[in-house]
C-alpha cells in the first residue's frame, strides 16, 4: 500500500515541480522532489482517515453529501488547510440526495413463487434514483437479444420507443443492458405505460452479474432494479411459454439538498494558469468511505499542508478540490467546471485525481465515457 501511494504522489508532485520555472527546476531539481515526497508523512494520512471513520461513526456509519457526516468532514478538512495558511473556498450548490429507505423486493409469483436475493451479485440491485412503488404484473420482455451477442453492446433493448409499439400498458419491463443509457431505456418504458422496469446485465464475459447502477438526468418515476442475467433469461424463457407474474418493491428517498466542494489554492503561481489536484471527500450512503475515498482525500490534504510549508512559489498556481457529492453522478466537480468562464477553463493546464489510492491492489484506470460500461 506504501509503495503504491508513495508512487502516486511522488508522481503529483513531479508535475507540480514541473510547472515551476527553469530556475527553480535547477534549484530543486529531481533530489529536492524526492525530498519533498518524502516529507509526506503516512501517519499522517491515516491519522486523517481514522478521523474521518471516527466522523462517520457518530453519523450513521456514513460521510455522504448532504448529510451531518458530510459536514463534519467539510470542516475537518477545511480546519488543517487554514492552518496551513491557505484561503479556503466553500463552494455551495444543491444536488439531488438519493437514499434507499429499505430493502427491496423482486419476487415471481406465478407460475411459481420464487424470490430473488436483493443486493447480490446473484441476484438484483434498486437503481440509484428510482422512484418508490409497490407493483404487481406481468413481466414483458422488450426487444431482447437471446442469447447475447459475442460483444457488449449488441444489445439496443428499449433504446427506441418502436420497441414497445405493443406493450401493454401496466405490465414490467424486462429490458436487457445494452447501448443506450438506463435513462433512455426507462423513459421509453415510462411513456410506454409500464408500471416498473426490470433491467438484466447483457450476458457476455463480465457482464453477467447484478451490480449496483444508476439513473441520470432522466429519472422515472417508476421503480427500477438491475438484475443478473440468469434471472434475466429466467424471466426471458418463461415469459415465451406463457404469462408470467413478479412483485417489485422499492423505497426511497429523492430530495433536493444542499452541499458543497472545498478548494483551497496557492496564493503564488499565475491564476490563469492552473494545476488542480481532485479527491472527492463524500462516502457512499451505505458506508464510511475510508478508501473510497477517505485514502484520496487524506493523501491530498498531507500534500497540501506539506507543501504549504515547503517554500515552493510555482509558475502556475496549485489548486486542490475536495469534490462533494461525487458518489451520486460527479456532481460537485460537474458544478465547479459549469460555474467557470470560458478563459478560466482553457486556463486548468493539468488535472490529477486521486481516487481509492489506499488500496494494495490499485490500477490506473481511464473510466467509460459514454457510460456503457
Amino acid at each position: 500500500m506504501n509503495r503504491h501511494v508513495r508512487a502516486l504522489i511522488h508522481a503529483g508532485l513531479l508535475a507540480f515541480l514541473c510547472a515551476e520555472p527553469a530556475r527553480a527546476e535547477r534549484e530543486r531539481g529531481p533530489g529536492k522532489i524526492l525530498e519533498l515526497s518524502r516529507a509526506v508523512n503516512f501517519d499522517r494520512v491515516k491519522f486523517h482517515q481514522r478521523m474521518l471513520q471516527q466522523i462517520a461513526r457518530q453519523n450513521k456509519n456514513n460521510r455522504a453529501a448532504g448529510t451531518k457526516g458530510y459536514e463534519q468532514s467539510s470542516k475537518y478538512v477545511s480546519f488543517w488547510l487554514r492552518m496551513a495558511g491557505y484561503p479556503v473556498q466553500i463552494q455551495k450548490f444543491k444536488f439531488p440526495f438519493y437514499q434507499e429507505l429499505s430493502a427491496p423486493l423482486l419476487r415471481r409469483i406465478f407460475p411459481q413463487a420464487e424470490p430473488y436475493p436483493a443486493s447480490d451479485p446473484r441476484g438484483f440491485y434498486t437503481l440509484v434514483f428510482s422512484a418508490s412503488g409497490d407493483v404487481e404484473g406481468a413481466v414483458v420482455p422488450v426487444d431482447v437479444v437471446m442469447p447475447p451477442g459475442e460483444t457488449a453492446n449488441t444489445s439496443n433493448s428499449g433504446c427506441e420507443a418502436e420497441d414497445f409499439a405493443f406493450f401493454p400498458a401496466g405490465a414490467i419491463a424486462l429490458i436487457q443492458r445494452g447501448t443506450c443509457s438506463y435513462d433512455d431505456k426507462a423513459k421509453n418504458a415510462q411513456a410506454a405505460g409500464a408500471s416498473a422496469v426490470i433491467f438484466y446485465n447483457e450476458g457476455q464475459v463480465d457482464r453477467t452479474d447484478a451490480t449496483p447502477a444508476s439513473f441520470g438526468l432522466l429519472r422515472p418515476a417508476i421503480p427500477a432494479v438491475f438484475a443478473s442475467y440468469a434471472i434475466g433469461q429466467e424471466l426471458y424463457e418463461l415469459a415465451r411459454q406463457q404469462e408470467i407474474r413478479v412483485r417489485l418493491k422499492t423505497r426511497t428517498l429523492i430530495e433536493t439538498r444542499t452541499t458543497h466542494n472545498i478548494l483551497a489554492a496557492t496564493r503564488a503561481g499565475a491564476h490563469s494558469r492552473k494545476v488542480i489536484v481532485g479527491a472527492h471527500l463524500d462516502s457512499v450512503i451505505d458506508g464510511p468511505g475510508i478508501n473510497d475515498n477517505g485514502s484520496g482525500a487524506a493523501a491530498i490534504l498531507e500534500v497540501a499542508t506539506k507543501l504549504a510549508g515547503w517554500g515552493m512559489r510555482p509558475k502556475y498556481q496549485l489548486v486542490f478540490a475536495f469534490w462533494g457529492a461525487e458518489e451520486l453522478g460527479t456532481l460537485g466537480s460537474i458544478y465547479y467546471l459549469s460555474q467557470l468562464p470560458k478563459e478560466a477553463l482553457a486556463g486548468i493546464s493539468l488535472y490529477l485525481n486521486f481516487d481509492m489510492i489506499g488500496s494494495p491492489n490499485g490500477v490506473r484506470f481511464v473510466y467509460d465515457g459514454d457510460g456503457s460500461d
